[in-house]
């Protein structure tokens, strides 16, 4: 029973180690190419933000908001607070929270 468990959970953690690399190629694209599309970029949001619990993850959903706060700061806000609230730092202030580090 634990092999089990141990097997699956090894298996998780190689498929987030996948899509991470796929965050990560998703979003260099899209700050190489310059490309201002809000539903492609919002769509990777909505896609990774469960794996900004793993540290290239998160490095890679931040760098995703400092580039996204250029084209819509609003939205880059809306998302950075989703991934705030994702981390559960529910003690962080509201006026903190629309600020991008």
């Amino acid at each position: 029973m634990k092999k089990d468990i141990y097997e699956l959970a090894n298996k998780a953690h190689q498929l987030n180690m996948i899509r991470c690399e796929l965050f990560e190629e998703g979003k260099e694209n899209i700050i190489k190419n310059n490309i201002k599309n809000n539903n492609l970029i919002e769509n990777l949001f909505d896609t990774y933000l469960d794996i900004t619990t793993i540290p290239k993850g998160e490095k890679t959903y931040l760098e995703l908001c400092k580039y996204y706060e250029k084209l819509d700061k609003e939205a880059a806000d809306f998302y950075y607070n989703c991934y705030l609230e994702t981390l559960d730092k529910k003690d962080v202030k509201i006026k903190q929270k629309t600020r991008l580090p």
